[in-house]
Formats: C-alpha cells, structure tokens, sequence
C-alpha cells in the first residue's frame, strides 16, 4: 500500500469513526444532558483511542522502502533449515558411530565396521572426508547430498558388518578366540563378584593380545571400555 492511499484510509477511519462522538458532545453540551454527555465522551475516547492504534499498526506493519534497506539480504529461512538438517544429521552418525566404538562387545562381534581395508567401511570414512571438505565452502544442495552420502553410507556398512560378523575376521583360529572374548566381555559385564569380573578382564584382553588385529580392540583399552582394573597380560 502507497503512502498516499494510506493517508486517505487514515482520513476515512476518524470521519466514520471520531466524527459521530464527536457531534453527540456538542449536542450533550448544548442541551444539558449529562447522561448523553457522559457517553458520548466514553465513545469520543474510545474512538480515538481505536484510530491511533489502527494508525500504530499501519506504520509498523508497512514494509521500508528498498532504498531505505541497506546491507546483504539475509539468509532464507528454508535454507538455513536446509543447513541445520545436513549438519544434525552427519553429527547423528558421528555420535552413533563412536559409541559403537566404545562398546567391546560390538566391536568384537561386528569388526568388519571398524576395519578401514572392508570396502564398505573405506567407503563411509571416504564419505566423512568428503562431508569435511565441503561442510564450510559449499552450496544447499552440495551438502545436503554429501550429508545423505555419509548417513548411507555408514548404514549400509553398518548392516553388512552385522550381517558378516565374526566371520569377517581373517581366520578360523582367530574366529574362535573372538568367540570366547565375546563371551568373556558379556560376562565381565554381568560377573556378580569383583573377582569374577577381573578374570573375565583379563581373559578377553589375553585372547584380544592372542588375534593382535589393528581394527579389534586394543588389550589396553579392555579395562577402561569394561570399567574393571587393568589386567596383567601374558605373552
């Protein structure tokens, strides 16, 4: 709405709507009617207290003019959204992926997620390095499929290392000693006495040292990953 138009809006409101009080005073005033007085200065002040607040809220409502805006235009809020659902979603992963990481239990049954020469594990690290290069310097679009890209690809190597299991693991040998640290990680967590417990450590950090697989976990770090005592290694 021009400026013009809204000056004439503004000029018809206080004719239709202050006039009529306006007159009942003059007509009270002149005849001596209290009552009629009285209301007609309740509907007066009512009336231009409705015209000044329409007025108000035309000037706060009115959009500036172009020229009276200066700066860049500021970012569309789909588009931010946009931004925020491609951030959330990589961070998703991340955290799911390294509490995966933290769980002994896991990681010895399902190894084939954490070893970097499984093609579809290479391929969700390869997909998190992409989403790093670009995640600061890209357009919408750009990350919203690189985003997609790691979300899928950690899913898919996720299901195939569920899938394979401990058969992923080089060897027969190797197999059967995972087997039995599987077994001895779920007791340790469940052992009803301390002593128990610290045997069970030691016995999945001794059958761990025994597969020495880079992408199992380390002896070392049974302890802190099962909360119990460092156990003594036997080699």
């Amino acid at each position: 709405m021009s400026n013009d138009d809204g000056r004439k809006r503004q000029l018809r409101i206080w004719l239709l709507v202050v006039a009529p009080p306006l007159l009942m005073i003059l007509l009270a005033m002149s005849t001596g009617l209290a009552p009629l007085r009285f209301l007609a200065i309740l509907w007066a002040v009512g009336a231009v207290a409705v015209a000044l607040g329409y007025s108000s809220q035309q000037k706060q409502v009115e959009p500036p003019s172009p020229a009276g805006r200066s700066g860049p235009a500021p970012a569309q809020p789909s588009e931010a959204a946009e931004i925020s659902s491609a951030i959330v979603r990589v961070a998703s992963v991340k955290a799911e992926y390294g509490s995966l990481l933290g769980d002994i239990a896991y990681r010895i049954e399902n190894s084939a997620l954490f070893d970097d020469a499984a093609p579809l594990t290479r391929e969700f690290q390869l997909a998190l390095i992409r989403w790093d290069d670009v995640q600061a310097t890209a357009d919408v679009p750009t990350l919203q499929r690189a985003s997609a890209e790691v979300e899928l690809a950690f899913r898919t190597a996720k299901s195939h290392a569920e899938t394979v299991g401990l058969s992923h693991l080089p060897t027969t040998s190797a197999q059967h000693k995972a087997e039995k640290a599987l077994k001895a990680a779920h007791l340790a967590e469940r052992a009803p006495s301390q002593s128990e417990r610290e045997a069970a450590l030691a016995q999945v950090a001794r059958l761990l040292d025994s597969i020495a697989l880079y992408y199992l976990p380390s002896p070392a770090d049974v302890p802190r990953m099962l909360g119990g005592a460092r156990p003594e290694l036997d080699h």
